[in-house]
């Protein structure tokens, strides 16, 4: 199938050759991947902000890849003016909004299936923002005395659909309900641990994250 665009280039559909493209060039978009220097460019947070602000994570650290500690208001990707506007829009702050009640509300938006299409949405961002940091980390290798790139030699073709599912952003794009993956969610006794959470499993396409209880 053949990239479909809007007016103004951003994509409703990516091909798996113009998605592979993008992803090797590093010089995209997260979300759009439209090149950074035709459209200005901005800086996305992996982890929105709304949640290092609430849980105090700006000069904490996350993980990545092997290891490599990077601190969470260093972990970004580029992401041009219009999509960081559609994300606050139409994703985090509705997003934001609910989490923040669970888990009062939560029996109340298991009935709700548009708000289901904005979480999974939601995920599936947090998800391919990790993976697509991991193309600007760089590691060097003391053992073989080489200079690598994390996210060097991925295959992005198994990541395509996550990275379709993440435009669900766009208000112009509306999805089959098939093509949405499954979601599991657990309320997390009062116990003192640590309210905020985030673990990916790239080669599976498979995420967790707490948020609070």
């Amino acid at each position: 199938m053949e990239t479909i665009r809007l007016p103004d280039e951003r994509p409703l559909f990516l091909s798996i050759d113009d998605f592979i493209e993008a992803m090797e060039t590093r010089e995209s978009c997260f979300l759009c991947l439209r090149d950074m220097d035709a459209v200005g460019a901005t800086r996305e947070n992996v982890i929105p902000r709304w949640i290092l602000k609430q849980y105090d994570l700006f000069d904490q650290s996350v993980t990545i890849g092997d290891q490599t500690q990077l601190a969470y208001r260093r972990h970004t990707v580029p992401c041009c003016p219009t999509c960081n506007a559609f994300l606050g829009q139409q994703i985090e702050k509705p997003i934001r909004d609910r989490l923040l009640e669970w888990p009062r509300r939560l029996k109340d938006d298991f009935r709700d299936y548009e708000f289901h299409e904005k979480l999974y949405c939601w995920l599936s961002l947090l998800h391919f923002k990790s993976l697509y940091k991991d193309v600007f980390i760089t590691h060097y290798d003391e053992e073989n005395r080489k200079q690598y790139r994390l996210g060097e030699g991925r295959d992005w073709f198994v990541h395509h659909h996550v990275n379709s599912l993440c435009r669900l952003a766009f208000p112009e794009l509306s999805i089959d309900p098939k093509a949405l993956g499954s979601m599991l969610f657990f309320v997390l006794p009062e116990d003192g641990s640590e309210p905020f959470d985030f673990v990916t499993f790239h080669e599976a396409s498979t995420m967790m994250v707490r948020v609070g209880q």
